[in-house]
């Protein structure tokens, strides 16, 4: 299988799978380049797209308009963990974050920070290195690169040379907590010496949240406990308050003093929400 992505998509919806299969037997067969155009066509219009709702006819035409990159398929991935980094307007290199994706197939849902301790210095030393080769050609910008692991192997897949998915609940905590990601270790620590973790997603969807107004999150928070507390320097952030009414769904950050507390956290406010239906 192979991947084809949009330049310009993000949070993987602008991903499709095609299936190979055709065209590598027509290579085998030794098919001419005319047969060979037409097999991968067909291959292409039988794609499977990773958003709902596209078609070839759409997707093809974005490809025309914006581009699009062509990459093997990852099978058999275990997790899906990035590295955030900037080069600085001093070309340095700074390690935001790193984090595992949690994804729905191609599509970004949300993510947990930090990675894995087991390659967690491993996607930072990646990170620069690719900071590293954008800083060597003048290139000042946030940056992730994304990986696929599997059987402790980790594969780089793309660069996202923008702020992506991830940014938001990093920027999120460093606001609240004013701290920082120790370069070597990947941890966040508060100014305290505090560690801090999070886990995050900008899709918690449910139909009771189209008859919610952004107070009612406010109130049902701070009932609950859930609300951000700038003493403990715990709790839960909200972000997409104004989709809720349209799209029933909006996005939280859960902020804890340990991986485990983080989690907890945020599933107790995701079964709470989706119980105020029942």
């Amino acid at each position: 299988k192979g991947v084809v992505k949009l330049l310009d998509g993000f949070s993987g919806k602008g991903n499709a799978i095609v299936d190979l299969s055709s065209i590598q037997n027509a290579i085998a067969l030794n098919e001419s380049s005319a047969v060979l155009s037409e097999i991968t066509l067909h291959s292409l219009k039988e794609m499977e797209f990773c958003c709902q709702g596209r078609a070839w006819a759409d997707f093809s035409a974005e490809i025309s308009k914006m581009g699009a990159i062509f990459e093997l398929y990852v099978a058999n991935g275990t997790s899906s963990p990035s590295v955030q980094v900037v080069v600085n307007e001093d070309l340095t290199i700074s390690v935001l974050s790193t984090h595992e994706q949690i994804l729905d197939g191609q599509i970004y849902e949300g993510c947990a920070f930090p990675a894995e301790k087991s390659y967690r210095t491993e996607l930072i030393k990646y990170g620069r290195q690719v900071g590293e080769f954008f800083a060597a050609n003048g290139i000042i910008d946030h940056f992730s690169v994304d990986f696929v692991c599997v059987k402790e192997k980790l594969y780089a897949i793309e660069i996202n040379l923008r702020i992506t998915g991830t940014t938001h609940p990093f920027m999120t905590l460093k606001l609240l907590t004013d701290g920082k990601t120790d370069q070597d270790t990947g941890i966040y620590y508060t100014n305290a010496k505090t560690e801090k973790y999070y886990v995050a997603s900008d899709n918690i969807s449910h139909p009771a949240l189209k008859n919610m107004l952004p107070m009612d999150i406010k109130d049902i928070f701070a009932a609950q406990k859930f609300h951000w507390c700038s003493i403990r320097q715990t709790g839960v952030v909200c972000h997409l308050l104004g989709c809720m009414a349209e799209h029933g769904k909006i996005g939280i950050t859960s902020i804890a003093n340990s991986p485990h507390e983080a989690q907890e956290q945020f599933d107790q406010v995701v079964a709470y929400l989706i119980s105020l239906s029942e």
